[in-house]
């Protein structure tokens, strides 16, 4: 729990009774502050739990590992392929031969062969 002591309450401040506050509404609007209107809120007492302040907590080597990374799938693979062929139709064989490198070393046997096939097909 966290102890406050807040001193002896003077007029510029709300008063403080009975673990509630008592706001002074028309001070702060201008609109009440002739006829001395007051709303009295209670706030009660608050008890943070023990772990509101956890930042002394040490972590562990297992708290801040990094999840295992997937390899890559099939679908990605045949992404790359589309890919492939975008850069093929923009006139970008450079491109295209790039990505085809990746499917040729992570594919399956049919996406390495339709990769071969377009990478037989650019020029230079």
């Amino acid at each position: 729990s966290v102890d406050v002591d807040i001193g002896e309450a003077s007029s510029t401040h709300p008063s403080l009774h009975g673990g509630g506050v008592d706001l002074d509404v028309g001070a702060a609007t201008g609109s009440h502050a002739s006829n001395g209107e007051h709303i009295d809120v209670d706030v009660g007492t608050a008890s943070l739990p023990d772990t509101a302040f956890a930042a002394t907590q040490r972590l562990s080597s297992e708290d801040l590992a990094l999840p295992d990374l997937e390899p890559v799938t099939m679908s990605e693979v045949g992404t790359k392929l589309d890919l492939a062929r975008a850069y093929m139709d923009m006139g970008d064989p450079d491109g295209a031969r790039n990505i085809l490198e990746e499917v040729l070393a992570e594919g399956s046997a049919a996406q390495k062969q339709e990769a071969q096939r377009l990478m037989e097909s650019l020029p230079g």
